[in-house]
This record gives C-alpha cells, sequence and structure tokens, in this order.
C-alpha cells in the first residue's frame, strides 16, 4: 500500500517565517515611527520651542568696544607695575620719596581705568555687566566677563623694570591718543583726555627718575587732502561776530573755539606778567610764547579747513578775581581752553581732530605746572557724582578724579 504526504495546510493563511510577514512587520514599524514624528512635531509647534545650534564664539568686538577694552586693560598692567616698583623701593634704604610718587602714578592710572567700563556686547545684543561698580577706580582682581581679560598679567616672569615701566607708561599714552582717532565721539574725547594725563605722568616720573629716558610723544601724520575755499564777501565778512560758531557745523565751531581761547590766553597772559615774580613769571613767559605760536597754528589749521574765523578782538574781558589772583587765574584759563580741545576731538575728524589730540598733552602739563595737581581728565569735565556728559549729550559711567601730588618732594 503506497502512502502519499500532503503539503500544505487547511487554511488560507500564509505560513510562519513567510515574505507576507516579514512584509507586514516593516509596515507596522514604519506606521508606528511616523506616528511618534508626527507627534514630536506638533508637541514643538504647540509650546513655540526653536531649536538651533548655540553659538560658541562671540562676534568680533566694534572698534570702539575694543579701543575701550584694550585702554583698560593697558592702565591697569601699568598700574600694576608701579605699584610693584613702588613697594620695591619703600622697602629699600634709599627711599627719598619715590615710592610716594610711584603710588601716587599708579592710583591715577587706576582711577582712570575705572573711567572705562566694560560694555561688551553678546550675540543676543545685551551688553555684559561689568565686574566693577562703576563708581570707582577699576582694581586688578575684577573678573572681566569679555573677551580679552581685565587684569592681564602685568609682567611675564621677572619683577618689572624701572625703566621699562616708564616706556610702556608713554606708549601707553601714544596708544590711547592715536586711539581717539578711530573711535566714537564719545570715547574719542575721553581716551585723548586720559592719554595726555598719562603723558603728564610720564613726564613728571621722568623727571623726578632723570636717568631714565624722555617719553616720546605722540604725533599724528593725518593729514587732510587739499580743499578749495568758498571765501564769503567783504558784507559777509564784516557781518562776522566774535562769538565763536554762529550758524557754522559743529566742527567749525568746536574750531572757532579752539581759536578763540588762544587769543583770550595770549590777552590775559599779557595782562597777568606785569604782576608775577620769580619762577611764575619765567614759566607764565613761556606759556605765553607758546599759545602766540599755537594761535597762529590753529589759524592756518582753520584756514585749511576753510573755517572762517572769528575776528579777534583787541581785549576780552578778564575773568572776576583775576587781578587778584593772576596765577590761580591763568590755571583756570588753561582748563578752559583744554575742553575747547577735548570739544574738537569729539566733534572734529581727520586732521583737526588729530591736532586738537596732539595738543592736549601740553595743555595738561601747563595745567599741572600752574596748578601742582595732574589734571586726571584734562579736556573733560567730570561731575561730582562721577558722570560726564559728551557733546552729544550722552552720560558715560566714570570713575573718580581725585589726584595725588606730582612729585617726590610734593606737588609743583
Amino acid at each position: 500500500m503506497t502512502l502519499s504526504t500532503v503539503v500544505g495546510t487547511t487554511s488560507g493563511r500564509p505560513a510562519k517565517g513567510t515574505a507576507g510577514t516579514k512584509a507586514g512587520g516593516r509596515a507596522g514599524r514604519f506606521f508606528r515611527r511616523t506616528l511618534l514624528l508626527l507627534l514630536a512635531a506638533a508637541l514643538v509647534v504647540s509650546i513655540g520651542t526653536v531649536v538651533t545650534s548655540l553659538e560658541t564664539v562671540p562676534p568680533p568686538l566694534s572698534t570702539t568696544e575694543q579701543a575701550r577694552l584694550d585702554a583698560r586693560q593697558r592702565l591697569l598692567a601699568v598700574a600694576g607695575d608701579l605699584r610693584h616698583l613702588a613697594s620695591a623701593e619703600g622697602n629699600s634704604n634709599n627711599d627719598d620719596g619715590g615710592s610716594i610718587l610711584l603710588l601716587s602714578a599708579a592710583s591715577a592710572l587706576e582711577q582712570q581705568a575705572g573711567l572705562f567700563p566694560l560694555q561688551t556686547a553678546w550675540p543676543s545684543g545685551a551688553a555684559v555687566p561689568d565686574s566693577d561698580s562703576g563708581d570707582g577706580a577699576g582694581t586688578p582682581e575684577a573678573d572681566a566677563p569679555g573677551p580679552m581679560p581685565a587684569d592681564p598679567p602685568s609682567r611675564e616672569a621677572a619683577a618689572p623694570m624701572l625703566e621699562s615701566t616708564l616706556q610702556r607708561l608713554a606708549s601707553t599714552s601714544r596708544f590711547l591718543l592715536s586711539a581717539s582717532l578711530e573711535v566714537e565721539p564719545g570715547l574719542a574725547r575721553l581716551l585723548a583726555s586720559v592719554g595726555a594725563s598719562v603723558f603728564n605722568q610720564a613726564s613728571l616720573l621722568h623727571e623726578a627718575y632723570p636717568t631714565t629716558e624722555q617719553p616720546v610723544a605722540w604725533r599724528s601724520d593725518v593729514v587732510d587732502p587739499p580743499t578749495e575755499c568758498a571765501r564769503p564777501d567783504a558784507q559777509d565778512q564784516e557781518s562776522q561776530s566774535s562769538a565763536p560758531g554762529g550758524g557754522l557745523p559743529a566742527e567749525a565751531q568746536a574750531v572757532s573755539a579752539v581759536v578763540v581761547s588762544e587769543y583770550k590766553l595770549a590777552f590775559l597772559y599779557q595782562a597777568a606778567l606785569p604782576r608775577l615774580t620769580g619762577e611764575q613769571r619765567k614759566a607764565a613767559t613761556e606759556n605765553y610764547a607758546a599759545h602766540r605760536d599755537l594761535m597762529e597754528r590753529w589759524e592756518e589749521l582753520a584756514a585749511d579747513a576753510c573755517v572762517d574765523l572769528p575776528l579777534r578782538e583787541p581785549a576780552y574781558a578778564l575773568p572776576e578775581g583775576f587781578l587778584d589772583e593772576p596765577w590761580q587765574g591763568l590755571g583756570n584759563a588753561e582748563h578752559e581752553a583744554a575742553l575747547a580741545l577735548g570739544d574738537l576731538v569729539a566733534l572734529g575728524d581727520g586732521a583737526l581732530r588729530a591736532a586738537a589730540a596732539a595738543d592736549l598733552p601740553g595743555a595738561a602739563e601747563r595745567i599741572a605746572a600752574i596748578t601742582g595737581e595732574p589734571p586726571l581728565t584734562p579736556g573733560l569735565d567730570l561731575r561730582p557724582s562721577g558722570n560726564t556728559v559728551s557733546p552729544s549729550g550722552a552720560s558715560e559711567t566714570a570713575g573718580a578724579a581725585s589726584s595725588a601730588p606730582a612729585t617726590k618732594d610734593g606737588p609743583r
């Protein structure tokens, strides 16, 4: 008897492990995955969440912000070295007052560093808050949240030397004055003002330590291209008043104010010289000659810039009490002339701004010689609260503005 084997099933379902079963499993997994993705998308849309990649590198700083941070960094670095030198000299047996002078200069630099608050802008557009309070001098221990440290190492390994430190002080002055030509008006005036004061400090320290090298003053090579000026006719010239400015553009008004301040200073020195004696008379004679030269130079600069100056008066009103205290009155007049230069740094451009910045160190030197105190911010007035108002009316946070003795033997 032959037995036959029947292969198959009695139902219509495919056998386990066949191609149909695998295709069905793949379809199920695809459906479930698609459903989960749709649910996730709906959740993101409903709560308004946007997933983006984090920017790990901040954008480059503007020229103005970079100059602000560099100024602060340099001032604090040199101040740290001066304090180190003062400490070493104070511990020596031959200290004749130099440590007091070095500490005075360091304190001034730290106060000036406080005039440059950290305002670094991050990608969000919000300004990073300054770690300092803004109402005092910056300190080397302050943490700086910007891409550049607020307290860089003031020296690499060896202790600072007096000669190299004073040269870096003069170099810092040149940097600040040069940077004032490249930044926005408000910071330009501050940079030029502090730069002038720093050079004054470098000169005073050189006088106290005459074996050191003479500090090199900053000189600008900015020259505006020559222009042809449309000169007013005789009737327009006769209608000019002696008051600077008038309806002229801001830069022309600032240039006129500088020239008029030189006119007034020359007249005041003429009035003061017969009433002065000794060293004061000698210094006043030198200053008078300097202002005569400055007057002619600024008249030429104004002519090159096509600025029609106000007529020079035969005499100017003397400040109240000037004849009683002519030396002090000259100091006040020098301060006012420095403010006119500061205005031009903020309102001017090109060669005019550069010339004003280059003249500020000389103004700072004359103020220091008359008042006996190196000005912290010549050409810039600080409010008692520590704020200063720029020509545009914007307020800038500033530090305290006191000044310390200028020489080993006290104020000059």
